[in-house]
């Protein structure tokens, strides 16, 4: 009965009732009681179908995991996010991404440099991908923009362990005023979060008219 009133929060009755510490960073730039407030049910595949989506990529540091996920945006101006694949390299993504952006008809976005470029690469050069651009100021934004859709209620998160630890333990990297999720400063995956970050953005500049999707 009481896990009952946990709801999607696991992380939340981790602490409470399984005396699991929080070993996030102290510093996480997305607060735990934020996260913990933002969360909703999986989506099921259905829910792509026919509302403005997109798919974000992102690669560990050193290339050792990458992280495929999806925005959705509904009728009532609120995205959600889900990781869908953790993937060990980056041998498959490839294949998968194509997979995805074929059976749902969305664009991919992510990062072109760094250990994401020879995925990008890649990528830009399939006839069956489209791919969202993303500059480098536009990178710094992401963040920033996943943060506040969160702190507006306008952006929601799949439970998902994985995500949960990345939202925990990634560290952040500042520049002026903007900043962005920095690789080797983190102590755990930076892949699943920033993937849903840029699936968001992508939706967000989707839904703005900048990019059309069908």
């Amino acid at each position: 009965d009481f896990r009952a009133q946990f709801g999607q929060n696991t992380a939340g009755w981790a602490r409470a009732f399984g005396n699991r510490r929080d070993t996030g960073i102290a510093d996480r730039f997305i607060p735990a009681d934020l996260w913990e407030a933002t969360v909703c049910e999986p989506m099921p595949p259905t829910a792509a179908r026919d509302a403005p989506k997109a798919f974000g990529m992102a690669v560990d540091v050193d290339a050792t995991h990458t992280s495929i996920s999806v925005a959705v945006r509904d009728t009532a101006g609120v995205t959600r996010t889900q990781v869908l694949k953790v993937l060990d390299g980056t041998g498959d993504a490839v294949a998968e991404l194509r997979r995805l952006a074929r059976t749902y008809d969305a664009p991919v976005c992510m990062d072109s440099r760094g250990p994401n470029a020879p995925l990008h690469d890649l990528l830009s050069r399939q006839d069956d991908v489209e791919l969202v651009p993303l500059s480098s100021a536009d990178y710094m934004a992401v963040g920033q923009s996943y943060l506040s859709g969160l702190q507006n209620g306008v952006t929601l998160h799949a439970a998902d362990t994985r995500l949960d630890e990345s939202a925990a333990n990634c560290a952040r990297s500042w520049a002026g005023d903007s900043w962005h999720v920095t690789r080797r400063g983190s102590t755990g995956l930076t892949s699943p979060i920033e993937s849903v970050m840029v699936a968001a953005w992508a939706v967000s500049h989707a839904a703005s008219g900048e990019l059309q999707i069908f």
